[in-house]
C-alpha cells in the first residue's frame, strides 16, 4: 500500500485491458453505424480523417500501466483527438450529428483521470474552441450549438471530478491502511514489551527468589545475608541503569568487588543491541579485581566520544582516601587514556 497513488490505481482505471476494449468497442460500434448510414461515403468522406485518429488516440490512451502516460504519449493522444475532432467537423455532417466529434472530446477529457492533467485540459479546450469556432463560422443556431458543444464541454468536467474523487478515495485508503499499520505496530510493541517484561521478571525471580524465600522463612539477618541483600539490590539497580554492562564475567567481578567492600556504581546506557567484547570484559574484570577498597564508577561512554583519535567505550573512575584514577578503554579493551 505504500506505493498506492491516485495514478497507480490502474492509471485511473484507464491503463487496463478492459478500458482499451471498452473504448475500441465504442469506436467499432460508431464505425459500424457510419457504414450502415453511409457516413463514410460521399458526401461525408472526411470522416475517414476522424476515424483512424480516433482509434489511435483510444489505443494510446489505454496504454497498459499504473502511471500517467509519458509526456510524448499524452501529447500524441491530445493531438490525435484534436485531429479527429477536426475531421469530424469537416465531414460536412449536420452540426451535432457526428459521434466522432464527441468521441474525440471524450478521449481528450479522459486524459484527466489518466493523470495527464495539463495535456487533457489543453486538448479539451482546443476541441471546445474548435467546435465553437466552427459553429460560429457556419451560423449555428443556439440549439445546434448546444447539440454540438454540450457533451464535449461536459466531458472535461466529468473527467476532472473523476480525478478529484480518485485522489480523495486514495487518500482515504492510505489513511485507513496507515492506521491499520500503526495499530498493528502498537500491538506488536505492546506484545513484545509484555513478553520482555515477563521474561525479565522470570530472570529476576530466579536470581533473587532464594533470598526472598530465606527472608520469608525467617533466616537470621547476619553479615552474610546482609551482604547478599546489598549485592542483590545493587545488581537490580545495575540492570536498570546499564543493561548492556551485564556480561556474566563482568557481573561476577563487580559482585566480588562489592563483597570486598568496594562501592561499585554503573552509569550510562550503552547503545541498544550492542555487546561488550570479551577482551574489554576481561580488561574491566581485571581492573576491578585489582581495586581493594574505595569507590569505583563504570560508565558506558556514548558513541562519538573520541580521545586521541580512538572512540572510548567504557571509563573506570576509582577513588580512595589517597587518590583518584580514571581509565578509558576502547571496544577492544585497549587503554586509551589514564588520568
Amino acid at each position: 500500500m505504500a506505493d498506492l497513488t491516485s495514478a497507480s490505481t490502474g492509471a485511473g482505471g484507464l491503463g487496463t485491458s478492459a478500458a482499451r476494449w471498452a473504448l475500441t468497442a465504442t469506436w467499432g460500434l460508431g464505425l459500424a453505424s457510419d457504414i450502415l448510414s453511409g457516413a463514410v461515403a460521399p458526401p461525408f468522406r472526411s470522416e475517414l480523417l476522424a476515424l483512424p485518429f480516433g482509434l489511435v488516440a483510444a489505443v494510446a490512451l489505454t496504454r497498459r500501466g499504473d502511471n500517467p502516460l509519458p509526456t510524448t504519449s499524452a501529447i500524441a493522444v491530445g493531438t490525435a483527438a484534436v485531429i479527429s475532432a477536426t475531421g469530424a467537423l469537416a465531414s460536412g455532417a449536420p452540426l451535432g450529428h457526428t459521434w466522432s466529434f464527441n468521441f474525440a472530446a471524450y478521449l481528450a477529457a479522459l486524459l484527466l483521470p489518466r493523470g495527464n492533467i495539463r495535456t487533457g485540459v489543453i486538448s479539451s479546450t482546443l476541441i471546445g474552441l474548435l467546435g465553437l469556432s466552427w459553429a460560429v463560422w457556419f451560423g449555428a443556431s443556439p440549439s445546434q450549438l448546444i447539440d454540438l458543444l454540450g457533451l464535449p464541454l461536459l466531458a472535461p468536467i466529468v473527467g476532472g471530478i473523476w480525478r478529484w474523487l480518485l485522489v480523495r478515495m486514495v487518500a482515504q485508503e492510505l489513511n485507513y491502511h496507515r492506521e491499520i499499520r500503526r495499530a498493528a505496530m502498537a500491538t506488536t510493541i505492546a506484545t513484545d514489551s509484555a513478553a520482555a517484561t515477563q521474561a525479565e521478571l522470570v530472570e529476576i525471580g530466579g536470581e533473587v527468589g532464594w533470598l526472598l524465600r530465606a527472608i520469608r522463612d525467617g533466616a537470621e539477618l547476619d553479615a552474610d545475608l546482609a551482604a547478599d541483600l546489598r549485592a542483590t539490590e545493587a545488581d537490580l539497580r545495575d540492570r536498570i541503569r546499564s543493561p548492556n554492562l551485564r556480561d556474566p564475567i563482568l557481573r561476577s567481578a563487580i559482585n566480588r568487588a562489592r563483597r570486598r567492600g568496594v562501592d561499585v556504581r554503573l552509569l550510562g546506557r550503552s547503545t541498544p543491541g550492542t555487546e561488550l567484547t570479551q577482551a574489554l570484559v576481561h580488561r574491566l574484570a581485571d581492573t576491578l579485581d585489582a581495586i581493594a577498597a574505595g569507590t569505583v564508577t563504570l560508565r558506558a561512554i556514548p558513541l562519538g566520544r573520541e580521545r586521541l583519535g580512538r572512540e572510548g567505550t567504557v571509563s573506570v573512575l576509582s577513588s580512595d582516601e589517597q587518590a583518584s584514577h580514571r581509565l578509558v578503554f576502547d571496544a577492544d579493551g585497549g587503554l586509551i587514556s589514564r588520568g
